[in-house]
Order: structure tokens, then C-alpha cells, then sequence
């Protein structure tokens, strides 16, 4: 992480529902100020919030927002649905800490990349179907939203993008060990998306992933969720993470990021006035 980025954050261990977690907070965040519960990606088998502390610290930076990463439980060890009933369990505990606190409730994300953006989905759609609040927007870097590993862009870009289709399919086979992959908690894509909160969706043009991104935003946008979906020309999976090496097309993407939560945030209640759907290229 850079010198610059860490004079802009505080970072801090805990525990949130009973796992590790690292918060990232702006050097200027109030109580009243955004958090976003982030999910890293690693297909359900590797990664943890160290490995994505970049990634976190500057979407934080652009958001203004407290960025909270747990450690979810991995696959094969625990496949699915482990990682989403800890997901769940933490999005509760940080509603139960917004409510203990009193006064006005403070505006709460969801985000994730590849793995944790699938995993996002999964939350809100837990969180809808409980009847919890609902978060106020998703920010979605690269979701993983079919364990069919079939999308047509996972052969048409396989020879540009660093992800390959060998590891999604162990990936998922990991993950899965059985369970259906059309289960909508496991392939948001198969899910009935009515009633979520606003989408902004980050894909990379020349990615894997991003046949089953683009069905997302249509089906989302059918259902009545104001998405907004940018595809980044010639970009590979989670283009964003690689913000230092792509002086232009990362910052642009944060900014994105910040704008969403900004413009969410400031009028939870009219969640359609954030944007309509549409897909940038």
C-alpha cells in the first residue's frame, strides 16, 4: 500500500460475527459517514482481506466510507454455504452495532470483487428475503454470478484475461462439492433480483466474466433495479485492483465508486433517482 494511501487510513483487526475482519477507515469518517461490508474475491478458496488491502483502502479513500472486510469461511474446507451465512451474520452484527448507537442510521453497502461480489449478491438477496434493511447500493467488481462456468465470454476472451476457465470450474467444484449451481445464493444470475437496492457494476471488456456480468444488469434492470453497468474496454477481471499500474482507467473506476455512494447515500429512501439503467463502453 502506498505512503500516500496510508496517511488517508486507519486500519484496525476485530471481529465481526465471530470472524476476523480489517476496517479501513478514512482519517475524516464520522459516525454518520457511509461503511461498506466487503467481500474479496479468490473463488471461495484463497485470498483474505490482506490480500485485497490496496483494493479496500483506496475504494474507502474514494467513498468516504468505512470499508469492513471479513475473513469468511473457504472452500473445500467449507463449501457453500458458508461463506454466505457468514456474510449474512455479518451484515446483522453491523446493523445490530448501527442501531445500538442511536440516532439517524448511517448509509451501509455492500461490495466485493469476482468471488465477493457474488457473494454481495447472495447478502442482499438473504437480507431482502428476512425482511432486514436493505443496504443502500451494491458496488460490484467483476461478480461471479454463474458456478456454470458456461457464460460465452469465458471462451471468447480465455486468451486475453490472467483468470482461466480451469480455475473457475475447480473454483466452483470447490465451492459447490454437490450443491446446485443454478441455487440462487451460489448464481445470482438465476435469482429473482426484484426489491434490491441500486448496482453499479465494474467489467473488464476483455474478461471472463463478462457475458454473465452483462446478464445481470439486464435481468436486474428487468426486475426494476436501477443498475448501472461499465464495461472498460480491453480491461481483464477486477481491472480496478490494478489501480497502480493503469494511471487513468483505475482512478476513473473509484471515482465511479464514489460517486455511486455519494449520490445513494444522500437519499436512501429514493433509491430509483440514483440512475437508469444503461451500459457504458
Amino acid at each position: 500500500m502506498e505512503r500516500r494511501i496510508r496517511r488517508q487510513i486507519v486500519r484496525s483487526r476485530s471481529t465481526v460475527a465471530g470472524r476476523d475482519a480489517d476496517t479501513f477507515t478514512p482519517v475524516n469518517w464520522t459516525k454518520t459517514d457511509p461503511t461498506i461490508l466487503y467481500f474479496h474475491g479468490g473463488g471461495y478458496v484463497v485470498g483474505s482481506p490482506a490480500t485485497h488491502r490496496d483494493l479496500i483502502a483506496r475504494l474507502a479513500i474514494a467513498t468516504g466510507a468505512r470499508a469492513v472486510a471479513i475473513d469468511y469461511r473457504k472452500a473445500p474446507e467449507h463449501p457453500f454455504p458458508a461463506a454466505v451465512d457468514d456474510g449474512e451474520a455479518s451484515y446483522r452484527s453491523l446493523l445490530a452495532a448501527d442501531k445500538s448507537a442511536g440516532g439517524r442510521s448511517a448509509p451501509l453497502f455492500l461490495a466485493g470483487d469476482s468471488a465477493g461480489g457474488g457473494l454481495a449478491l447472495a447478502v442482499a438477496l438473504r437480507a431482502r428475503d428476512a425482511g432486514l434493511p436493505r443496504p443502500c447500493g451494491l458496488l460490484l467488481l467483476s461478480p461471479w454470478t454463474s458456478k456454470a462456468c458456461d457464460g460465452e465470454s469465458i471462451r471468447r476472451n480465455q486468451s486475453f484475461d490472467y483468470l482461466t476457465p480451469a480455475a473457475l470450474q475447480r473454483g466452483a467444484a470447490a465451492y459447490l462439492q454437490g450443491a446446485d449451481a443454478r441455487h440462487p445464493h451460489a448464481s445470482a444470475i438465476h435469482a429473482d433480483l426484484r426489491g434490491l437496492p441500486p448496482l453499479l457494476i465494474e467489467t473488464g471488456g476483455a474478461e471472463l466474466l463478462l457475458s454473465d456480468n452483462e446478464a445481470l444488469a439486464e435481468r436486474a434492470a428487468a426486475a426494476g433495479v436501477p443498475v448501472v453497468h461499465h464495461v472498460e474496454p480491453g480491461m481483464v477481471h477486477v481491472f480496478p485492483i490494478f489501480c497502480r499500474v493503469l494511471p487513468g482507467v483505475g482512478p476513473a473506476a473509484f471515482e465511479r465508486m464514489g460517486d455511486f455512494v455519494r449520490r445513494c447515500g444522500a437519499d436512501a429512501a429514493r433509491p430509483a433517482d440514483v440512475t437508469s439503467f444503461r451500459t457504458a463502453t
